[in-house]
């Protein structure tokens, strides 16, 4: 009885794992233009792997960047190493009114990455490039930090909705995106930063709701 009960249990823990894992596989081999976590993987499967295996996998969110919408609000960077990660929050309704307005010629503001809710990762602008977004910023004596960031944006509608938690599709891909460009770019853990540490007093985005502990446990981040 007893072995009976507990095959069932291994059966049902090994079975989440295998499905889990095939829903990342199945995004990986099958679906290169979206993260693993956009195909309506729940929460708790995320927190599934990401308990099991840590935030590991940061070749998804590099791999499946979805760069079918580009903004051409962009400009050459001065001859500047990139070495920080400014982190924001879009403060719309959905990800896709978000990105109309950053490829819209007349706002004159872009983002490298934005990430929907759901997890996937949208690439309008190279990195190469400057984005438009940190303008009257300074972070340590240093301005221009548009021409030394990659900006990203996080699909968040900060105070109109209440401040929701943040989800855990989109923290789990942030995490991965920024260990990917952490490493192509040896850009130290303090320089991934908010629009609110480059510009305080002038914006508060990602906001007092964003979860920069899992980012400092998961080593992407640090503050102090």
């Amino acid at each position: 009885m007893f072995m009976a009960i507990w095959t069932k249990i291994v059966g049902s823990a090994v079975g989440a794992l295998l499905g889990a894992l095939l829903r990342v596989a199945g995004g990986h081999f099958w679906n290169k233009r979206q993260s693993p976590t956009a195909e309506g993987m729940p929460d708790k499967e995320l927190a599934f792997l990401r308990r099991i295996f840590g935030l590991s996998p940061k070749v998804f969110a590099h791999i499946f960047v979805d760069r079918s919408r580009r903004s051409p609000n962009f400009s050459s960077r001065r001859d500047t190493p990139i070495d920080m990660v400014v982190i924001h929050c879009t403060n719309m309704d959905s990800w896709d009114s978000a990105i109309v307005r950053l490829c819209n010629p007349v706002s004159e503001v872009s983002s490298h990455y934005v990430i929907a809710q759901d997890g996937r990762i949208f690439g309008l602008v190279d990195e190469a490039k400057r984005a438009w977004h940190a303008r009257v910023a300074e972070w340590q004596g240093q301005s221009h930090i548009n021409d030394r960031s990659l900006e990203i944006e996080l699909d968040y509608p900060g105070h109109r909705a209440g401040l929701q938690p943040y989800p855990e599709a989109q923290i789990f891909a942030l995490i991965a995106l920024l260990r990917d460009i952490r490493v192509r770019h040896d850009i130290p853990a303090q320089n991934v930063l908010g629009h609110e540490d480059v510009a305080p007093g002038r914006k508060v985005d990602p906001g007092e709701n964003f979860p920069w502990q899992r980012l400092i446990e998961a080593g992407v981040a640090a503050r102090g």
